[in-house]
């Protein structure tokens, strides 16, 4: 996987989705979070190539 926008549709077909990390304050930069379809957080404090992996192996 190559590009964010790829990885992210190929999450959300598979019923996960990328947000960016939020700290309680604001949103955190090049920090992501993946979350179930439920709106559980699955994985925090993600970078954009953990994102591209995951993206894989889900």
């Amino acid at each position: 996987m190559k590009d964010m926008k790829a990885a992210e549709t190929l999450l959300e077909s598979k019923g996960y989705y990328i947000s960016n990390q939020f700290d309680g304050f604001t949103t955190l930069p090049d920090e992501y979070e993946l979350s179930d379809v439920n709106g559980n957080v699955v994985i925090d404090h993600l970078s954009e190539a953990q994102i591209l992996q995951i993206s894989e192996i889900l």
